[in-house]
């Protein structure tokens, strides 16, 4: 039996989607095993198709073509469960702008993690590039940064 405990140490008032998307990260490049350069392609696939949502209410689909490997799979049906979730919380505010920067802020957290397979570190650094393309701020944005 797997249990996840959660650790309220860093308790603070942040954005409401920091903890959902942490351990979508988390599943992402830690718990994750990727064997292989296949596996690793497979990952790139998943990181283009969140990359892809337009629409934080809407689900994504429940399969994902290209994906063969069977914890990739179910990396992909966990990910989709946390979306539902994630649907709820964000309401009517559903832009994925609000994701796309708190998921690049992950995905360079995970680089500096000592633990990670050097596979699961190339995913990561290549999710960062495509975090970072996606959420270049356009000039009619308004972004509210609190902390850098």
């Amino acid at each position: 039996m797997n249990v996840w405990l959660i650790d309220f140490e860093f308790c603070e008032r942040t954005h409401i989607l920091k903890d959902i998307l942490k351990i979508e990260s988390d599943m992402i490049y830690e718990y994750t095993v990727l064997e292989n350069e296949q596996h690793f392609e497979q990952g790139i696939l998943i990181i283009q198709e969140l990359s892809r949502v337009e629409d934080l209410s809407q689900s994504l689909p429940s399969a994902l073509h290209g994906l063969v490997s069977k914890q990739m799979i179910h990396l992909w049906a966990i990910i989709v469960h946390i979306r539902k979730i994630l649907a709820e919380i964000v309401k009517e505010n559903s832009s994925p702008f609000q994701a796309d920067i708190v998921l690049l802020r992950y995905s360079l957290f995970a680089l500096a993690l000592d633990h990670l397979k050097p596979m699961s570190r190339k995913l990561a650094l290549a999710a960062s590039c495509i975090w970072e393309i996606k959420s270049n701020i356009d000039t009619k944005r308004t972004c509210n940064i609190e902390l850098i």
